[in-house]
């Protein structure tokens, strides 16, 4: 879930907007329009102007693959474009297990204060599956994973908050929205 620096009574209709802007499509057509109309032509520092379109990444999502964790999409891929975070249906005294959504290699293992313990899988067909927000971790680089297996532990939310795992996939360099690929929700 998105947190606001300001929470305040006064800024919940704020912040509600602000989640909802960053969920809906944005028409780029019309804002490229309004430039030409208002200033002659479309900006050329905005990149997205100008561009053919093409068409949105489509993933093989035919494949048998299992959720990371059972919960719901807390934050969409829409808000950073980079993966979604999910929140566990069921939060216990004890660490929830992430596991591994299919087979495959670990690339890199890592920690930090700001995301925890995050491990990157390389799974077959060039997808990548990133956990992040994990409270520990037994694998290390180049260890193998079955689909299933554990990937590391969720532990509880700080302040009574519910944790939250970041989930973000790549397929063929390329960040894809993980509710397209995985079965989340």
């Amino acid at each position: 879930m998105f947190h606001f620096p300001i929470n305040q009574p006064w800024s919940g209709k704020v912040q509600s907007f602000v989640v909802q802007s960053l969920n809906r499509e944005m028409d780029f057509q019309a804002a490229e329009a309004w430039y030409e109309t208002y200033f002659g032509k479309a900006p050329s520092f905005i990149p997205i102007f100008k561009q053919d379109p093409v068409s949105p990444l489509k993933v093989d999502a035919s494949k048998s693959m299992v959720p990371p964790i059972e919960g719901k999409i807390v934050q969409a891929f829409a808000v950073n474009l980079k993966g979604v975070e999910i929140a566990p249906d069921e939060v216990s005294s004890t660490a929830l297990q992430v596991k591994s959504v299919e087979t495959g290699r670990v690339m890199e293992v890592s920690d930090s204060p700001e995301t925890g313990f995050s491990v990157t899988i390389q799974h077959s067909g060039g997808l990548v599956a990133t956990y992040s927000h994990l409270q520990e971790t037994q694998l290390q680089k180049n260890d193998w994973v079955e689909a299933g297996d554990p990937v590391g532990s969720l532990g509880q939310g700080s302040d009574g908050e519910t944790p939250t795992l970041f989930f973000a996939v790549k397929e063929g360099g390329h960040y894809v929205d993980p509710a397209d690929v995985i079965p989340i929700d």
